[in-house]
């Protein structure tokens, strides 16, 4: 991501990350990345790529939700995982709505 940012600096945010997804666009979105128990405020800096046909069916079947950058990459096991994508108000509200449980 870094050529990305340093290519496209309009691109850059304040956040704990960036991913890229297949939806052109979705740049500039923010979302929050909830990761093996972490919560990771992310923005979408660049369109993600199927490089083969597994990719594209993984991609495109559902599975794929972005691609992460190295700030991400570099605290996590080097494997796909399980994750979830919620747009930033979504994620607020449902925070709520547990905190309210609690």
């Amino acid at each position: 991501m870094p050529t990305v940012l340093n290519n496209y600096p309009d691109r850059r945010q304040d956040v704990d990350g960036y991913i890229a997804r297949i939806d052109c666009g979705e740049i500039g979105r923010r979302y929050v990345l909830e990761l093996d128990g972490v919560a990771y405020l992310v923005a979408v800096a660049d369109c993600a790529q199927p490089r083969d046909v597994q990719h594209l069916e993984y991609a495109f079947g559902g599975s794929w939700l972005a691609d992460v950058d190295a700030m991400l990459w570099d605290d996590l096991p080097r494997y796909p995982q399980q994750a979830r994508l919620w747009p930033v108000r979504a994620w607020q509200m449902e925070r709520r709505r547990w905190s309210r449980i609690e």
